[in-house]
Parts: structure tokens; sequence; C-alpha cells
């Protein structure tokens, strides 16, 4: 059979594959297949994204296929440089709105999170398919495509392209008040560490700005504590006197 949906354009499957059952799984699905959907993915992003979250939407098991794609995405965004900004505002929304909702529903925690996992790829979490609750692989894919995201995002500033720095805030305050924040320790840091802005002007903003939540603010400094146990004389020297008095 033939798919004439867009996103599966182009995508090549050996004929040992095509008779390959997925039995009510990924499993099957290999990282090469994945690729190339990432590939036509990124082609319109901001059209693929409205698809993918309406055929995605009932399925805990096409939401997996969705991250998984969502993830190798973001790799071609760093190899490349470009297209960061339009894939930032089609996925950030849906991502963070995803997240809220799996911390809504309540049926489980996210207490283990091995830092080793953010550098994988989507084909470490095949092996995991085999459980029945897909919710916290999904949990743990998203925490992953997030430090993604950010590394998508300094590699587009090191390219040369000035991004809107609302992106870094916007990123920051969804990790320091997300339930999981424990999982984004390690994204908080970077953000605040490898950012074109500085971290003094970052993160004191949490502090004179109205309305800010108090878990970003305490977020924030333990950032500004982070920061000043890097032994850096400069840091150390422009975070204290750029700090909020």
């Amino acid at each position: 059979n033939k798919f004439n949906w867009p996103l599966y354009q182009n995508v090549v499957v050996s004929s040992s594959e095509e008779t390959t059952p997925i039995l009510g799984s990924l499993s099957s699905i290999n990282l090469k297949v994945i690729n190339n959907l990432a590939s036509n993915f990124m082609a319109h992003p901001e059209d693929n994204i409205v698809w993918f979250v309406e055929s995605c939407n009932d399925s805990e098991l096409s939401k997996t296929l969705f991250f998984f794609v969502l993830l190798q995405s973001l790799l071609l965004v760093k190899s490349k440089g470009d297209g960061f900004s339009a894939l930032f505002k089609s996925v950030f929304p849906i991502l963070k709105a995803e997240l809220e909702s799996l911390v809504n529903a309540g049926d489980f925690l996210l207490d283990e999170f091995n830092s080793e996992m953010l550098d994988w790829d989507c084909s470490s979490f095949f092996d995991h398919l085999l459980y029945a609750n897909l919710r916290p692989l999904n949990a743990k894919v998203m925490v992953c495509i997030f430090w993604r995201l950010i590394s998508a995002l300094m590699s587009a500033e090191s390219f040369g392209n000035r991004l809107d720095d609302s992106m870094i805030k916007d990123l920051f305050v969804f990790f320091a008040s997300s339930k999981f924040k424990h999982a984004f320790r390690e994204h908080l840091h970077f953000l605040a560490a490898q950012c074109s802005v500085s971290p003094s002007r970052l993160l004191s903003k949490f502090f004179t700005d109205e309305g800010v939540p108090a878990a970003v603010q305490v977020e924030s400094l333990q950032c500004y504590a982070f920061l000043c146990s890097l032994s850096q004389d400069k840091w150390q020297t422009e975070l204290l006197a750029e700090f909020p008095s």
C-alpha cells in the first residue's frame, strides 16, 4: 500500500522490512525510516506539525512516533544551523501542552532520570516500546527533545542566526516551573551558561519583571549559585555586580 500523506513521501523501506509486522509497537520501525520522516517533516514544519498533532491525538503509540520524529528533526536543524525559529514556534507550544497534560494526569512519576539519556537518539528507546505504558516513555523522550531544542538553539546562534531572546526566556520559565524540573536541571544550567544572552541579564529579569512565579525565582537563584561555582572570575564579578538589590 502507498501512503498519500506528505510526511511519508520518499520514505523507502526494504522488502524485508515491508513484510515485518509492527505488532502494536514501533520496535520494527528502524532509525533510517524515522530519519526520512524527520527530513520530510522539516521541509514544512509549520504545516506538518498540524497534521501530525491531529493524527496522533488519540494514540499514545502514535505520539511516540511523533516524538521520535521531532527528536531526529532537531539533529537536522543542529547540523544545518537554519530553520530553528520556525521549528521552535511550531513545536514548543505542542511539547509544552503535552508534558503539562502528562503532569496533570498524575498517573506516573519521573523520579529517576538518567542524564546520559539526553544524548540518546530515538533508537535507544526502541526496547522500551515493549512496555504497556508508553506515557512515562513519552515523557522521557520529551525531556530529551527539550535538551536537543536547547542544543539546536545554541547551534543556530553559532551559525550567526540572531534569535529572539523570548525563546530563551520561555524555555527557562517552562523548565523552572515544571513538576519534572528535577529532570530539567541540566537544561537550566546549560541554558543559563551557554545562551547568547548574558547570564546576569537573563536571570535578573526574573526578579525585576512583574508576575514571575516564585518557583522560577528560586531556580534562577540556583542557577546563580551554579554559575558562581564554575570559578570564572569574570562571571562571578558580573553576576554579583548586576544582581538585583
